[in-house]
């Protein structure tokens, strides 16, 4: 850099400058007055005129930062709680390492001198990590409130989540990135359950809703109920149109899915073909999409149900998440003689060509339990670690409880909802509530 030495008056006959440090192993001067920084130091330049009239420039030599970056860029943390940004100046070696920290909202998010972040209400903010030279680094800081299940609260480590709720029949919730989606509804009767723990978690909108078949305790609480307190943006189903039984319930879920702006998808893809989607951290792949009840006629016209088994029509999803495997089949049955298929049977090849040699990290029981669904060579094949059973008492199992000798855990929301987190790292949290129920 250039200093100008001004010489007074201006008419001075004599205006020959000398310029000299006081410490060339800091910053040296030419003759010119242009200042070359050697190393990180102090040093004194001297302007002098012949007659020994002098001034003096202070030098600073620094390294100054090229860059600072934070050691996240999005964070997700519950209200009232805290966690810490970690800033990196680079090179390493610079010399001014002051980090000034601000919040583009404190009323959502605050910030400490040090990084330390403090949700205050629910909503996102920005977190600005500055050096002394103006280079900056950001985080999305997103504010969630705490975890609430059947009014109690939880605490669960980062990542992605999976409620299954007390309810009769099956109700699962499916958390990732602060976006939510859900399996099922459970029954009319336990829909209030739903509905309050959607609540209670903060749920504004569902990514979508799969209804895996058509069942009470399975479809029972999609009402007016549910889409007045959440808006449902996409729904997953069969189908249905030519099923001798269950074709008018299913023509009333699309009635009430076009009632609230509900986008429908029907999930039939070609018998060997997996219907595929992402949602978030998570990839599904749902299996016997087809209707396995078209166009098939009951031995009992008057009670057609009992000869033409809906259990065989579960769609079935397998999900991928963090390294870890979720099964979850709905009510998934054996082979029926009244519709000469398979669908568990058929379903399982297509999953362990999926699997490639994983084995099942979540297994959630098939029709609550019972052994027909969950026959022994299946969970030989699937192995799975962790089983949970849905909506039913666990004293009736037997099968389940064997299976839960080599597994890691078995759970049963007939003791209370369940939340099952999975790090990025892959490891598996699990959390119990009391059963508020009982």
């Amino acid at each position: 850099q250039k200093l100008t030495a001004t010489i007074t008056p201006t008419n001075t006959t004599d205006k020959t400058i000398t310029w000299s440090s006081s410490n060339t192993n800091v910053a040296t001067v030419d003759k010119d007055g242009t200042v070359t920084a050697k190393s990180v130091g102090y040093a004194n330049i001297t302007a002098k005129t012949s007659n020994d009239l002098a001034a003096t420039c202070y030098i600073d030599v620094k390294i100054l930062a090229t860059s600072i970056s934070l050691n996240q860029t999005n964070l997700t943390i519950e209200k009232g709680k805290t966690a810490n940004l970690v800033a990196t100046i680079l090179p390493e070696n610079t010399t001014d390492k002051t980090v000034t920290w601000s919040s583009s909202d404190t009323s959502i998010a605050t910030v400490g001198t040090n990084g330390s972040v403090k949700g205050i209400a629910k909503g996102t903010a920005t977190i600005t990590a500055k050096t002394s030279n103006n280079k900056s680094s950001t985080c999305k800081i997103t504010v969630k409130e705490p975890i609430v299940l059947d009014t109690k609260t939880i605490e669960l480590p980062e990542g992605d989540k999976i409620y299954f709720l007390d309810v009769s029949g099956d109700c699962i919730i499916i958390e990732s990135n602060g976006k939510y989606a859900m399996i099922d509804t459970g029954t009319s009767s336990t829909s209030a359950r739903v509905r309050k723990n959607i609540k209670s978690l903060g749920i504004e909108e569902l990514e979508w809703l799969l209804l895996t078949h058509c069942h009470g305790d399975h479809i029972g609480g999609y009402n007016d109920e549910l889409n007045k307190l959440v808006k449902i943006k996409k729904l997953y189903i069969k189908d249905r149109s030519t099923s001798v039984v269950y074709s008018n319930t299913y023509k009333n879920i699309e009635k009430l899915a076009n009632k609230y702006g509900t986008s429908i998808t029907k999930v039939n893809n070609n018998k060997n073909t997996p219907k595929t989607f992402k949602f978030e951290n998570f990839t599904f792949n749902l299996y016997n999409t087809l209707d396995r009840l078209k166009n098939k006629q009951p031995e009992d016209p008057k009670n057609p149900s009992a000869s033409l088994p809906e259990n065989a029509n579960s769609i079935v999803a397998l999900a991928f998440v963090n390294g870890k495997t979720v099964y979850l089949p709905g009510d998934l049955g054996p082979k029926y003689k009244t519709i000469g298929e398979n669908s568990l049977y058929d379903t399982l090849d297509q999953i362990k060509e999926a699997l490639n040699g994983q084995k099942i990290d979540i297994y959630k029981a098939a029709h609550h339990g019972f052994n027909s669904n969950n026959p022994t060579d299946i969970l030989d094949e699937l192995s799975p670690k962790n089983i949970f059973v849905t909506g039913i008492n666990k004293n009736t199992l037997t099968r389940i409880h064997k299976c839960a000798e080599e597994a890691d855990s078995i759970h049963y929301t007939d003791s209370g909802s369940i939340a099952v987190n999975i790090s990025q790292n892959g490891t598996i949290t699990i959390k119990q509530v009391a059963d508020y129920y009982k």
